[in-house]
C-alpha cells in the first residue's frame, strides 16, 4: 500500500570536504549548492536564514545516518520486489507518521527546491498564504484531523477522498490517527515555509545513471513555485500536466478567491458535463459537506462569481442548463438513483445552495439575454417551503435577490393564470 523511498547515500548526494565537486574545487557550483555543502549545525546560510526569518531552533541539520538507514530499507525492499516479480507481491508497511523521517526529509527537499528556482519566502508571506487556505494557527486548532508538530503540520487532502467517508459516522481514535498520519497528507513546513504534498517516497527520488538520487518530482516543485512564488510558468505547467493539483486547492480548502484556480475548476466541470450531461463533476466544488467537528456545508461563492466573468460563448452557455439542472437535483427529494452525496446535505443546506445557484443563474441568464422558463422559477412558484425559507433567511442578503424572486414569481403567476384561462375557455 505504501512505498519505500529510493535514496542515494549521503556522501554521493551532498558531498563532503574531500569531494571534488565542492565549491572550493568546482567554481561552476551555484549559490544553492552552498546549502548542500554546509557542514555547520545550522545547515542554512545566513542570507537564507534572514530571508526566511527562521529561528535557530527551527533549523534542521542534514541527517546522514537517517538517510543511510532509509537507503538500506529501500535496498531490502527493492531486492524483495525483484525476487517476487510475477508473483502476488504485497508491499511492506511504512508508517509516514514517523516524525524523524519527515524532519530528515525537510532540509533536503528545501535545498532541491532552491536548486530548481524556488525563491524562499519569509514567514509573514507564508502565514498569509496559509490564511487564505483557512490554515492559520487558531483555525488549525479546530480541525482534529490536522497533525501539529514543532517543525510542520500535516492535513489530508480531499484528493484522497476516503477520510470524508470515514468521518460521516464519527471518527474514533484509531481512525483519527489513521487519517492524521496518512501517506497522502500535505506537509506544511514551518520555518522553511514550503509544502510537501505527500509523504510517498517515490515523489522524492529518481534514478540517474543507475543511481538513485534525491530529486523532488516536478509537481512538488511547480506547486510551491506557483502557490508561494506566484510563478506563472509553474501554473501553466500544472494546468497542462497536473490540473488535479490545482483543483484540489479549491476542493480541499475552499480556496475560491484565485481567479486562475477557479477557471481551471470551472473548465473541468464544464468538460465533464459536456461529455456525459451529468452534474457529477460538481462534487465538492461549489458546495462541500464538512464532517469533522460540527458537520456543516461550505459554499464557495467565489467560484460562482468567477462563473459570471466567463466569456459569453456557445460552450459557456451550457452553464445555464447545468445550473438549472443542479437546482432541480438539490431541491427534489432524493431517490435510489440519486447521487449518494446528495444525502450528505440536509434539506436546509440544499435549499441554501439552490438559492445561491438560482441567484447567480439569473445574473448569468441576463448576460445571455435568456428568458425561457426554468426549474428555479417553477420551484419559487409551487414550492411554498422553499420560498418561505428564502424569506426567513432574508434572501441571504444577496443584492436585489428579493426583487429577482418577486419578479420571477409574478411572471410565473401570469403565465399560469393565462394558461388556465386558455384551458378553461377551450373547455
Amino acid at each position: 500500500m505504501k512505498k519505500y523511498l529510493l535514496l542515494l547515500p549521503i556522501l554521493i548526494l551532498f558531498g563532503c570536504r574531500n569531494n571534488p565537486n565542492t565549491k572550493e574545487n568546482n567554481p561552476d557550483n551555484n549559490d544553492s549548492t552552498k546549502v548542500l555543502n554546509t557542514e555547520n549545525k545550522s545547515s542554512l546560510p545566513l542570507a537564507i536564514q534572514q530571508q526566511l526569518g527562521i529561528s535557530e531552533d527551527m533549523i534542521l541539520p542534514f541527517d546522514s545516518l537517517s538517510m543511510d538507514s532509509l537507503l538500506q530499507e529501500y535496498k531490502k525492499d527493492l531486492a524483495s520486489f525483484k525476487e517476487s516479480e510475477g508473483d502476488d507481491y504485497e508491499e511492506p508497511e511504512w508508517f509516514p507518521n514517523n516524525e524523524k523521517y519527515i524532519k530528515t526529509l525537510i532540509p533536503y527537499a528545501f535545498n532541491d527546491l532552491i536548486k530548481r528556482g524556488f525563491v524562499p519566502v519569509p514567514a509573514i508571506q507564508f502565514q498569509n498564504k496559509l490564511k487564505v487556505l483557512g490554515l492559520e494557527m487558531q483555525e488549525r486548532k479546530k480541525v482534529p484531523i490536522i497533525n501539529e508538530t514543532k517543525h510542520y503540520f500535516s492535513m489530508p487532502t480531499l484528493g484522497a477522498g476516503w477520510y470524508d467517508e470515514v468521518a460521516k459516522d464519527g471518527i474514533d481514535k484509531k481512525e483519527l490517527n489513521y487519517i492524521r498520519y496518512g501517506i497522502s497528507n500535505n506537509i506544511y513546513v514551518k520555518g522553511y515555509n514550503f509544502i510537501l504534498p505527500t509523504t510517498d517516497f517515490t515523489d522524492y527520488v529518481k534514478e540517474k545513471k543507475h543511481n538513485v538520487v534525491f530529486h523532488l518530482n516536478d509537481e512538488i516543485v511547480h506547486l510551491n513555485k506557483f502557490f508561494l512564488n506566484d510563478d506563472k510558468a509553474s501554473f501553466a505547467w500544472l494546468q497542462r500536466n497536473r490540473p488535479g493539483a490545482i483543483i484540489n486547492f479549491l476542493k480541499t480548502y475552499g480556496y475560491d478567491t484565485n481567479e486562475k484556480i477557479n477557471n481551471v475548476v470551472l473548465a473541468d466541470i464544464l468538460n465533464r458535463y459536456d461529455q456525459d450531461g451529468s452534474v457529477s463533476g460538481m462534487l465538492d466544488t461549489f458546495i462541500r459537506k464538512i464532517f469533522y467537528n460540527k458537520p456543516h456545508m461550505e459554499l464557495r461563492e467565489g467560484l460562482l462569481k468567477s462563473l459570471l466573468r466567463l466569456p459569453v460563448n456557445e460552450k459557456n452557455s451550457l452553464w445555464l442548463a447545468m445550473l438549472d439542472n443542479y437546482i432541480e437535483f438539490l431541491i427534489k427529494d432524493g431517490t435510489k438513483d440519486t447521487y449518494a452525496w446528495y444525502f450528505d446535505f440536509t434539506k436546509k443546506e440544499r435549499y441554501k445552495a439552490a438559492a445561491y445557484f438560482g441567484y447567480y443563474l439569473y445574473k448569468l441568464r441576463a448576460k445571455y439575454k435568456e428568458t425561457n422558463p426554468i426549474f428555479f422559477g417553477e420551484e419559487l412558484y409551487y414550492n411554498k417551503n422553499f420560498y418561505k425559507y428564502l424569506y426567513e433567511q432574508k434572501y441571504f442578503n444577496l443584492p436585489k435577490f428579493k426583487e429577482i424572486c418577486d419578479s420571477v414569481y409574478e411572471e410565473y403567476d401570469v403565465d399560469v393564470k393565462t394558461y388556465l384561462n386558455r384551458v378553461g375557455n377551450n373547455g
